[in-house]
């Protein structure tokens, strides 16, 4: 993770799919975004965490994924992290909306396997220091 990045506004979104084990899934994910955080130079407490239990990856009506766009066209954050794409939508149709939303109001989407650089041109998510 990009060092000037971890001081931004940040948020972190975790979704599991499954009912069962679906709170370790979250823990595990926001353990990651979190310990991405903190190795680099960032208070990983200070990020916003949003997340979805039980919850499709098709489905874009999710409580946590609709509190996370609101945040970020309300100007609030410079940064998502997730562990994957896939996390946001498993539905490509749905994930370039998502992406345009992102982009639109200039939030770097950070996958910590490096599956959303789409998102955002690799220029201007370098320019940001938001591709790590």
């Amino acid at each position: 993770m990009d060092p000037t990045h971890a001081t931004r506004r940040l948020a972190i979104y975790a979704r599991s799919a499954t009912a069962q084990g679906a709170d370790a899934a979250i823990e595990r994910q926001l353990d990651r975004a979190r310990d991405a955080i903190a190795h680099a130079g960032g208070d990983p407490t200070a990020a916003r965490v949003y997340t979805d239990h039980n919850a499709s990856g098709i489905s874009c009506d999710r409580p946590g994924l609709v509190a996370l766009i609101e945040a970020i066209e309300a100007g609030e954050l410079d940064a998502v992290i997730l562990e994957r794409a896939a996390r946001l939508s498993r539905d490509l149709h749905a994930f370039a909306r998502i992406a345009r939303r992102v982009d639109g109001a200039d939030v770097a989407l950070v996958c910590l396997d490096g599956s959303a650089r789409v998102a955002m041109p690799v220029r201007k998510a370098l320019e940001r220091g938001g591709v790590w």
